[in-house]
């Protein structure tokens, strides 16, 4: 004999009634059962089973409603999940591209290639009065930095006085041409020499910032013959702000007040301290390079056109 519960085994009550066997019910909830019903033909099985399928088909519905429940509410979690996700993204772009008041400064893009497209503007002059026509009343900017002596100009006596040199001309320098002439300079010859009659072709000039009048060579002259060989590398015809515009305004605040900062090219550099000097190599862009910046020289190392170190006094 054993005991069954009525919650736990509902079929052995049921198959119990079927089989015609006296249960013991205690509080309707425990049956207490003799085993005495031999299957006849497979009878008790039948009806063991028939019994057996409402409590199965019951759990069965049980088991799929919690399962569902289940999934369900993982689904709903995961569904809440995203769409706080997706609303924390829209309020993230809103904010990011609001609108602050407050005007966000564009970085200007630069590259040296530019450089490349900028065309000076030349002159071809072939004689004193060809160079008057091109140049008298037009402003000139010094292209040729740092290497282009000059000196007083007597406009009583129209003559240079070459025996004391003021300085060399600095980067950029605004010239204002007022008179362009023929000036021989004396030479001092050595036992031997012969004395060759040529003339140098003095552009007379203002300077801003220093009163009077300058002059220095812009080309020879021997006889019939003007020459004028380096006349469109000395000045620069237009100026030069405008030819390079698309440079950074801090790389021509420090062209103006002539000095090397890293991150420059070869070219920037020659504008803010002249003309090189000696270097390591002949690869522009890619080279160490003294400038003598009228006395003071400056090494520079360039590495793919930019500089990369600037260090004062010579090259060592």
């Amino acid at each position: 004999m054993r005991w069954y519960h009525r919650e736990t085994y509902p079929s052995h009550f049921r198959l119990a009634a079927a089989c015609g066997s006296r249960p013991v019910n205690l509080h309707n909830y425990w049956l207490k059962m003799v085993p005495a019903c031999p299957p006849r033909n497979g009878q008790l099985m039948a009806i063991y089973r028939a019994a057996a399928v409402p409590e199965s088909a019951a759990l069965r519905g049980t088991l799929k409603g919690a399962m569902d429940a289940e999934l369900k509410k993982r689904l709903g979690f995961t569904a809440l999940i995203f769409v706080v996700a997706v609303v924390a993204e829209i309020g993230y772009l809103m904010w990011s591209r609001r609108d602050s008041g407050i005007a966000k400064k564009q970085e200007p893009a630069y590259s040296t290639n530019q450089d490349d497209y900028v065309t000076a503007r030349k002159i071809v002059p072939y004689s004193v009065e060809s160079a008057k026509k091109e140049l008298v009343g037009t402003p000139v900017w010094v292209k040729s930095g740092n290497q282009l002596p000059y000196y007083r100009y007597d406009k009583g006596t129209h003559s240079v006085n070459f025996s004391k040199q003021i300085g060399v001309l600095p980067p950029l320098a605004k010239l204002q041409v007022q008179d362009v002439v023929l000036q021989r300079q004396p030479v001092a010859l050595k036992p031997g020499q012969v004395a060759v009659v040529q003339k140098q072709i003095m552009a007379v000039f203002e300077k801003t910032g220093e009163p009077g009048l300058f002059a220095t060579a812009i080309g020879t002259n021997a006889g019939d013959d003007y020459s004028f060989p380096s006349i469109n590398e000395i000045f620069f015809y237009d100026d030069p702000h405008e030819l390079y515009k698309h440079w950074p305004a801090d790389v021509w605040s420090a062209i103006d007040q002539h000095q090397v900062k890293e991150g420059m090219s070869e070219l920037q550099a020659s504008f803010a301290v002249g003309g090189a000097g000696a270097s390591d190599s002949d690869k522009f862009g890619d080279r160490t390079v003294e400038f003598s910046n009228a006395g003071s020289p400056v090494t520079v190392t360039f590495e793919k056109n930019k500089a990369v170190k600037v260090t004062p006094g010579k090259m060592q």
